[in-house]
């Protein structure tokens, strides 16, 4: 064999095996892509055009619920398919996000403040609140302007009142009990106690843990957490713990739970991220107060990921699923997170 034929019988082999690989790599690449559960709108838009309304509804569904989108195209394509589909209920109780999320892509200052205030209107027709102390309603107030500064918004929500800051908390995805319960925990909180995350390293930064009017938590990385007595309010234990540069922290705080009472009220707020360094121990002992791992990562359930925002409040001891739970990821697709909120009020006149 000539020098001239070894050259081309290389090339061909070569080119013969580039044209396998590609034959094999780009549609099991295809597919990966189309199976990826982060593909949820395009996967409920192929089962839409093939006339499976109810599965691509439950496709946004289950999509929806375990990547929280900060973007409004999810929920406007949910909100269509649930007109399409009739189902008036699911319809109207979706439409105060839709608005919500539509308003916060708004770039004109005061058409979105307008559009914010019909969300939140629009969703106190559906849920009102009752009565809180003063304290609680300005922290309601600050959690708000955090929530909607995030996107340049906050001249109006100033002007709104403690019912209007609730409703927007709620449509961001906020968890709340205003009959003074912890979840489904069925136990009874003394005090009114709100708490706000916000992970991610932008202006959506926040923790807050206000218990019967004092916050405990502080500008500081990490996970803040706030155990206190549930008879009593008393508090037991405050801190943060760093787990992105600290190593032992994971450690630490599950040390803090793990010999924390049966029954004490745990409230949880990242701040910036809470996952670098979380450890299999710790996420047990913060499954003991209630929480969940709800969000999805890496196709895989997770409790937080990187720089997600969760906020919790739970008690020790409680079933799984069973505390007050809000997440959200730093960023969807294009669109940046926001904080989030959760709490337990009590009707005022309750409030101690």
């Amino acid at each position: 064999m000539t020098p001239f034929t070894r050259i081309v019988v290389l090339w061909a082999v070569t080119a013969a095996c580039f044209a396998a690989f590609n034959a094999a790599y780009w549609p099991l690449n295809a597919h990966r892509v189309r199976t990826d559960p982060a593909n949820f709108t395009a996967y409920a838009q192929r089962l839409e055009a093939n006339g499976r309304v109810q599965d691509a509804i439950a496709a946004l569904e289950r999509g929806i619920a375990a990547f929280r989108p900060s973007c409004a195209a999810p929920y406007e394509q949910l909100l269509r398919l649930y007109a399409q589909a009739g189902d008036l209920a699911a319809h109207d109780a979706l439409e105060p996000t839709v608005m919500f999320r539509a308003a916060l892509e708004n770039v004109d200052p005061d058409r979105r403040d307008a559009m914010l205030r019909d969300a939140a209107r629009a969703r106190l027709q559906q849920d009102k609140p009752p009565g809180v102390a003063p304290v609680t309603a300005e922290a309601l107030q600050r959690f708000a302007v955090n929530l909607t500064a995030v996107y340049g918004a906050g001249r109006a929500i100033l002007d709104m009142g403690f019912e209007e800051h609730f409703a927007l908390l709620s449509i961001a995805g906020g968890e709340f009990r205003t009959d003074g319960i912890i979840g489904e925990t069925g136990v009874a909180c003394p005090v009114d106690i709100l708490v706000q995350s916000g992970g991610g390293q932008g202006v959506q930064r926040a923790a807050h843990i206000v218990v019967n009017g004092r916050d405990y938590a502080r500008r500081e990385r990490g996970i803040h957490v706030v155990l206190f007595d549930p008879a009593t309010a008393e508090v037991l234990h405050w801190d943060c713990f760093d787990l992105y540069d600290d190593a032992t922290a994971a450690q630490r705080l599950a040390r803090l739970l793990h010999r924390a009472p049966e029954g004490c009220i745990g409230a949880f707020a990242v701040f910036d991220d809470g996952s670098v360094n979380m450890t299999e121990e710790l996420e047990i002992e913060l499954l003991r107060f209630g929480l969940e791992r709800a969000a999805l990562v890496d196709r895989a359930p997770a409790l937080v990921g990187l720089r997600h925002s969760l906020a919790a409040i739970g008690v020790k001891g409680a079933p799984r699923s069973s505390a007050l739970q809000a997440w959200a990821p730093e960023r969807f697709e294009t669109c940046d997170g926001h904080p989030v909120a959760c709490g337990v009020l009590r009707p005022w006149g309750a409030a101690s």
